[in-house]
C-alpha cells in the first residue's frame, strides 16, 4: 500500500467484511475491495480497520504502527486485546 504516515482517526467497531460502502457498481464491502481492487485478499478479513483522512476505511492488517505513537481516544472493546499486544 501507501508508506506514508497517516493519522488514524478512529477503530472501526466491525471487521473488513461487515463494512460496505457505496460504489458505482452497488455496494461492496473494504474487505471486497481490496480483494477485487487492490488485488490484497485479507487473510483475517473479520479483523477491525482503521479510519483515516476523509472516512476512508483500511483493515488493520495492512497497517503499520509508527514506533513511539499514542492513543488518545480510548479502543474499542471489540478490539482483541492480542492485536493490541502486537502494536506494542
Amino acid at each position: 500500500m501507501s508508506e506514508t504516515p497517516r493519522v488514524v482517526k478512529k477503530i472501526t467497531q466491525h471487521g473488513a467484511n461487515d463494512l460496505v460502502f457505496e460504489t458505482q457498481e452497488g455496494l461492496l464491502s473494504v474487505a471486497r475491495y481490496f480483494a477485487q481492487k487492490r488485488n490484497l485478499p485479507l487473510q483475517y478479513p473479520d479483523n477491525v480497520c482503521v479510519e483515516v483522512g476523509a472516512g476512508a476505511l483500511i483493515p488493520i492488517e495492512l497497517c503499520e504502527v509508527i514506533p513511539g505513537q499514542i492513543v488518545r481516544k480510548q479502543i474499542p472493546v471489540s478490539v482483541p486485546s492480542g492485536l493490541l499486544r502486537m502494536c506494542n
